[in-house]
């Protein structure tokens, strides 16, 4: 039988490094997890008490926004179909503004879409960091009045961050905001740079530093790992002390 009797021995060693790893992994991997989660969203203003008229070939109805986020990936409007079943394809242009080059272009067919509901647009997830503004729209190349559906919109400024747009033409009397709503997925490095940006955000001095909150959780994941090498060492201890002694052959008479 194998018996442990230094201290330093291959237990004495092991074990301790092993709880020492987990533990500070462990507290890393639930903050890198829980920073994803919270940002994944869908986040937007989720009330709507107008319509925008039927997005008809030539017009394009969209909104200003600022990512909440990085890694948009999708784009999820409130649309109507007038109670009926439309055709064509409708798309949603992903830009950092009115008339610059898409950054994604999703198309569906209208006849998919139902009615009074969220439809999703979903994309690769932009490199496009938390606070940058952007802008999405809606257009329908194919569709005619009778044959087209419409988004759903809000007279109130329930967007502060920003506003409802339709080109070429006049705005929509009374609109302020879409009803849309975002999500994100960040992946683990970039939700832990956003996650630091928000906590240091609107902190004076030294508060408003992101190092110092990476430099709080490194502690946090050390202090972790040092009471896993003290756990493993005591039960590597126990372990020595607890194992039978060898037997050793009887002299020879």
């Amino acid at each position: 039988m194998l018996t442990l009797r230094r201290a330093d021995g291959p237990w004495a060693v092991l074990l301790p490094a092993a709880l020492a790893v987990s533990m500070a992994a462990l507290v890393v991997t639930a903050w890198l997890l829980g920073s994803r989660a919270a940002l994944r969203g869908p986040a937007g203003p989720d009330f709507n008490d107008m319509a925008v008229g039927e997005l008809i070939a030539g017009r394009c109805v969209g909104q200003t926004f600022v990512a909440q986020a990085a890694g948009l990936y999708r784009v999820d409007v409130w649309l109507a179909t007038y109670a009926r079943q439309n055709s064509g394809p409708l798309l949603l242009h992903v830009r950092a503004a009115p008339f610059a080059a898409d950054w994604a272009t999703v198309e569906i067919d209208m006849a998919g879409i139902q009615d009074n509901a969220y439809q999703s647009f979903e994309f690769q997830p932009l490199a496009l960091p938390a606070g940058v503004p952007a802008y999405f729209c809606l257009e329908a190349p194919l569709a005619s009045p009778g044959n087209a559906v419409t988004a759903g919109g809000s007279s109130s400024d329930v967007y502060p961050e920003g506003r409802a747009l339709s080109s070429p033409g006049p705005e929509v009397p009374g609109l302020a905001d879409l009803k849309f709503q975002l999500s994100y997925r960040p992946g683990a490095a970039l939700a832990a740079s956003d996650v630091l940006r928000r906590l240091a955000a609107e902190k004076p001095g030294l508060l408003g530093q992101p190092a110092l909150y990476a430099s709080l959780i490194a502690a946090a994941a050390v202090m972790f790992g040092l009471l896993g090498w003290t756990v493993g060492r005591l039960a590597a201890r126990q372990l020595r002390d607890s194992a039978p002694p060898s037997s050793a052959p009887p002299p020879n008479a």
